[in-house]
């Protein structure tokens, strides 16, 4: 993408973000953002199909970020996976502030069953480990999360 179209999206972004904070996320309006990140509505069309088209694709930009390559080592892709998340607290605890934490948990186990689909111990592992997540991001759980994690690692001897 070239860089007017980078400025572009990221205004819009950042304008859904800052009227989001506000309000529920169901009621942002194209014309709130549109006034916010100052383009028209057909530049916002151009590059999102819905108000919460943004959220959806920061999402996706957030669980690229976690490597799940490695089908072999449940354990050592729980614990990169954590690694990745706690390199970006804020946008990840501004994703469950404005979609809630049962999204991000959901986003979570929705990813890593994509390649653990069909193990009955890794999908219990997969939810657990999104739940602290969740957990985690909503400061229930205080200090690092990786303390949680290996305690649950040694549980389920991944």
């Amino acid at each position: 993408m070239d860089k007017r179209t980078l400025r572009t999206r990221d205004a819009i972004r950042k304008a859904y973000f800052s009227i989001i904070e506000g309000k529920p996320a169901g009621t942002v309006s194209v014309s709130e953002i549109c006034s916010v990140a100052s383009v028209n509505r057909a530049t916002f069309y151009r590059y999102y199909k819905e108000p919460e088209s943004i959220l959806s694709e920061y999402s996706r930009n957030l669980v690229r970020e976690i490597p799940l390559s490695d089908e072999s080592d449940l354990g050592a892709t729980l614990k990169a996976s954590c690694e990745a998340i706690t390199k970006n607290p804020r946008k990840w605890r501004q994703l469950s502030r404005i979609a809630g934490s049962d999204y991000v948990s959901s986003l979570i186990a929705r990813e890593f069953g994509k390649v653990y689909e069909s193990d009955a111990k890794a999908i219990f592992a997969i939810h657990g480990f999104a739940g602290l997540v969740a957990k985690w991001l909503d400061k229930q759980i205080e200090g690092p999360i990786e303390e949680p994690l290996e305690d649950c690692i040694k549980l389920l001897d991944l």
